[in-house]
């Protein structure tokens, strides 16, 4: 089945728990990947940008569990650097392991330099406990989600789990935002986090993101970081490594 992404009647139609994405939500987003530097040497860069960046709020860890076809479109549509391509996932932050984790459904999809997303507000979940594909398909089951979509996700698999520590920084006027993801893990969601195989990736993944109307002044800023824009998704990452570890 191919992944289509979703078009504007999906979101009009998507239903009372959605957040729907307006222009105005839809962000530009950059990427770069140095290799030398450690998290907090990016981060005291960043406040030395002439865009004078300070921490937004406190760092807090990141956990996902990716869902992709039976035949790996959304892999492939990164692979292949598809112009338009979409990933789903459920997500919640702080600890891999808590009783009443508060996760959300989102599918986000790019464009391009562009990106949006939907969400999905899910019921509580108890992540103590591993986490396989049945459980998750429970979860999204007992979710208000448009029925167009909801069938889309039913013939999903659980293709990967990830977790990994953010960073947040913002600029002095507000217009740009930017990511510094680190810590960075992997593990296989039909095995689960305790019992099965967890990678750690030594990667560091810093985003760029900010709205239409600011892109005129993105190439000022860019101009200023010691970085180069590149191309990095922690999802294909994290699929191909499971696959060499014979996971996947």
């Amino acid at each position: 089945m191919k992944s289509r992404p979703l078009s504007e009647t999906d979101f009009a139609t998507a239903g009372s728990e959605l957040e729907i994405p307006t222009p105005e939500d839809q962000r530009y987003e950059r990427k770069f990947t140095p290799e030398t530097c450690s998290a907090r040497q990016v981060a005291a860069l960043l406040k030395m940008h002439p865009a004078m960046f300070r921490t937004a709020f406190a760092d807090r860890y990141v956990n996902n569990i990716y869902l992709d076809t039976m035949d790996a479109s959304c892999y492939r549509d990164h692979i292949d650097g598809s112009a338009r391509r979409a990933k789903f996932r459920i997500r919640w932050y702080g600890d891999l392991n808590q009783a009443s984790a508060k996760p959300t459904f989102e599918i986000k999809q790019r464009a391009g330099l562009v990106g949006s997303k939907l969400r999905f507000k899910l019921p509580d979940l108890d992540t103590r406990s591993d986490i396989d594909e049945k459980r998750i398909r429970g979860l999204l089951s007992e979710a208000r989600i448009h029925v167009g979509i909801a069938s889309r996700v039913a013939s999903m698999r659980c293709a990967l789990g990830n977790r990994y520590r953010r960073s947040y920084l913002l600029s002095a006027d507000g217009a740009f935002r930017m990511t510094i993801d680190h810590e960075l893990e992997f593990f296989s969601p039909a095995i689960g986090s305790r019992a099965g195989v967890v990678i750690r990736d030594p990667s560091l993944i810093i985003e760029m993101k900010y709205r239409r109307e600011h892109d005129s002044d993105a190439e000022a800023i860019t101009a200023r970081l010691p970085f180069r824009v590149s191309r990095f998704s922690k999802y294909c990452a994290g699929v191909q490594q499971l696959s060499a570890q014979g996971l996947g």
